[in-house]
């Protein structure tokens, strides 16, 4: 009885996953490693496979150490034909694969993949006045997903995209997504917490084509202020804020912005960030007249 059902559950799942696998196919991916930390992978898909905000993939990669693997990751629909993923270099197959793009020209190559999924819910940010989205590091991505199918439906009246990162070249492996809000309506902040940090190959080498620095003690300095103007003035609908994120603050003062309607607050990043926000927005409640709803995506990449 119990051993028959069990079989039964399990074999049902293993053919669910099949056909999932299937539905998506073996597809070739480009990937690259961008700023020495994040692998940012493009693969074509088929136009009835539909990725949404918050959903995720088990993606395999078909290399001789990697294809008896698959990990989540969380997906980009790029347009009708592409997907787009950024990956965290960590351990196990992202290490492989970091190591692999390092020895070769512009740290790019083609794999063959194929994506289990997709999977995951989105959810109903679509019905509330204010959606206030908090990302932390490689949790961009999802909420990013949100806020340009939000914006560009028209269905929220407010959007405020917050993106905490440590250092400058985080931008790098972003900012073609970012570039993609310049002309929606979405209010977006980023915070670097190390602001004199070093920028990342693109915008140092617009920076250094834009600049004829002399060598001298104080070179050093001078490129990297200009490096640092040269994102901001290229990312001019974004407003950049130095050092950590004030949680509390920032949270207190949204609520306070937007008290008058309903409000979504949405959050994925590292583990203290998301409970710090959590506990704000349960203590700050009572703020504000309209419903408040919190969400919590999870860091899958």
């Amino acid at each position: 009885g119990f051993t028959v059902a069990f079989v039964v559950i399990w074999a049902f799942d293993r053919i669910v996953r099949l056909v999932r696998s299937f539905a998506f196919g073996i597809q070739k991916a480009h990937i690259k490693l961008v700023s020495d930390e994040t692998l940012k992978i493009r693969v074509s898909k088929r136009g009835f496979w539909k990725a949404f905000p918050g959903s995720y993939g088990y993606v395999t990669f078909y290399t001789w150490i990697c294809v008896w693997q698959s990990h989540p990751f969380s997906l980009i629909e790029e347009d009708a034909n592409t997907v787009t993923l950024h990956v965290k270099v960590k351990g196990g197959i992202t290490s492989h694969l970091y190591k692999m793009l390092s020895k070769l020209p512009n740290f790019e190559t083609t794999l063959n993949i194929s994506i289990e999924g997709p999977y995951g819910d989105e959810k109903p940010l679509h019905k509330f006045d204010t959606a206030l989205l908090y990302a932390g590091g490689n949790g961009i991505p999802a909420l990013y997903a949100y806020a340009k199918q939000l914006s560009e439906s028209g269905a929220v009246k407010n959007i405020k995209l917050y993106w905490g990162i440590r250092e400058w070249k985080s931008i790098d492996w972003f900012y073609e997504e970012l570039v993609k809000l310049r002309e929606l309506p979405v209010q977006i902040v980023v915070y670097v917490s190390k602001p004199t940090s070093e920028v990342g190959s693109r915008f140092g080498k617009m920076a250094s084509d834009s600049s004829s620095l002399e060598d001298s003690p104080d070179s050093n300095e001078k490129y990297q202020s200009v490096s640092h103007e040269t994102i901001v003035k290229a990312l001019s609908f974004i407003e950049f804020r130095h050092g950590r994120v004030n949680i509390d603050e920032l949270v207190t003062n949204d609520f306070k912005e937007n008290s008058e309607g309903s409000i979504a607050v949405m959050s994925i990043g590292h583990s203290s960030m998301v409970d710090d926000i959590r506990y704000t927005v349960s203590q700050n409640v009572d703020l504000v007249k309209g419903q408040v709803e919190y969400y919590e995506e999870l860091q899958s990449m």
